[in-house]
C-alpha cells in the first residue's frame, strides 16, 4: 500500500498557571487518606535537549525506591507515611508531569504530612541532588532499559509509545546513552522549573466517615 500523508497535528495550549490549585475528594470505599500533588512540566517544545531524561531522574531521586528523598525521610525515618514517592509522565505529547503522593499512617493528619513533603522538597532544592543519589538512579533507569527488552510485552508497548510523540527507533533506542550523559546541573535546573507551587495541583482524598 502507498504510504499516505499526514495531516499536521493541532494541539491546544494550555493556560498559563497562575497559582495552585487544590481537589479535596471525600469516598466511602478510600480506605485511607491519600496526598497527591502533579507538577506541570512546561510544553515539550520550550525543554532542552535531554529534559525528558532529566525528568525521569528527578522523578527516581525524589521518590522511587526505599532510597528516595521521600521514603527515607518520611516513611524510614519520621514514620509519617506508610508510603511516599513520585513518578513521572514523561512520554506524552504535549505537557510532561511530575506527580508526588503519600499516605499518612493512622493517627497523622494529611496537613502534616503535605506539610513534611514540602519540606523535603526544600531542602531538595536548597541542598541539590547528591552524586550517590544520581549515580544510582542511572543504574536504575538502565536496569529498566535492559529488563524492557527482555520483556515481550514491555518492548512493544514502550516503542508504540514512543512512535505516538513522534520519537525515532534511533532516539529510543540511545535512550540509555541519554541517561547516562545528563549531568547533575541539568537535573537541578530542571527541579526548579517544575517544583513550582504555581504549576501544582494537589489533591486531598479521606475516607467518608460513618453517620
Amino acid at each position: 500500500m502507498p504510504r499516505r500523508g499526514r495531516d499536521s497535528r493541532e494541539r491546544p495550549g494550555e493556560p498559563a498557571s497562575r497559582s495552585a490549585r487544590r481537589v479535596k475528594v471525600t469516598s466511602p470505599i478510600a480506605p485511607m487518606p491519600s496526598f497527591s500533588r502533579a507538577f506541570l512540566v512546561p510544553h515539550r517544545s520550550e525543554m532542552a535537549t535531554d529534559d525528558l531524561e532529566a525528568l525521569q531522574l528527578l522523578s527516581m531521586v525524589l521518590g522511587s525506591g526505599s532510597s528516595s528523598r521521600l521514603y527515607s525521610e518520611l516513611v524510614l525515618k519520621r514514620s509519617l507515611a506508610t508510603s511516599a514517592g513520585s513518578y513521572d509522565r514523561a512520554e506524552v505529547l504535549d505537557y510532561p508531569s511530575l506527580h508526588l503522593y503519600g499516605q499518612p499512617i493512622p493517627g497523622v493528619e494529611i496537613a502534616d504530612l503535605e506539610a513534611a513533603i514540602d519540606g523535603v522538597l526544600v531542602q531538595f532544592l536548597e541542598q541539590g541532588v547528591r552524586d550517590d543519589e544520581l549515580s544510582r538512579a542511572k543504574d536504575r533507569l538502565a536496569a529498566a532499559a535492559i529488563l524492557a527488552r527482555d520483556d515481550p510485552k514491555t518492548a512493544p508497548r514502550v516503542i508504540g509509545s514512543a512512535m505516538a510523540v513522534d520519537d525515532s527507533l534511533a532516539h529510543l533506542q540511545a535512550w540509555p546513552e541519554r541517561v547516562a550523559a545528563i549531568p547533575r546541573e541539568q537535573v537541578m535546573a530542571l527541579a526548579e522549573r517544575v517544583l513550582i507551587p504555581a504549576r501544582s495541583v494537589t489533591g486531598i482524598l479521606t475516607p467518608e466517615l460513618p453517620s
